[in-house]
């Protein structure tokens, strides 16, 4: 997949590419913006990540015109999850909740991520809820935008 700059598409979201991981041998879309890039000079760097989770039937681009905000502080990293928009899911119950946790987790090591900031909106506020819960080492803080929480 040939990079996208979605400064391309609209001046609001420059600074904001394409990129493509791979994890557990599945080819995982993302979309990664980065205080640099951004426009806003150098950051801390101790300046914790960001990692953005969208909901259900969302997209990474689900976070395109919050990105750059984000990035001005720290590298952002927003996830198409398995078996949503660019990310082909792996498996038939790949779109299920422990799967998606443990892809979580996975990609955040592959990121080289120790810790992260995480956002979540609806089901990946629930996705970033557990995460939390079972790996409390890995995630700072948490945002919450409208959360799927049983």
């Amino acid at each position: 997949m040939m990079e996208l700059h979605w400064g391309d598409r609209d001046p609001r979201w420059a600074g904001i590419s394409s990129d493509r991981l791979t994890i557990s041998g599945v080819d995982i879309h993302v979309l990664r913006a980065d205080p640099l890039t951004v426009g806003a000079g150098s950051t801390d760097p101790d300046a914790v990540p960001i990692l953005l989770v969208h909901g259900l039937g969302g997209s990474a681009t689900n976070w395109l015109d919050v990105m750059g905000g984000l990035a001005a502080t720290a590298p952002v990293v927003a996830v198409d999850l398995p078996g949503f928009s660019a990310t082909r899911p792996p498996t038939p119950r790949a779109a299920r909740m422990t799967p998606q946790l443990t892809f979580l987790v996975r990609l955040l090591d592959t990121l080289g991520w120790d810790e992260a900031e995480v956002h979540g909106n609806s089901m990946g506020g629930l996705l970033s809820i557990l995460l939390a819960g079972r790996h409390p080492d890995r995630v700072t803080r948490l945002v919450l935008a409208a959360p799927a929480f049983p």
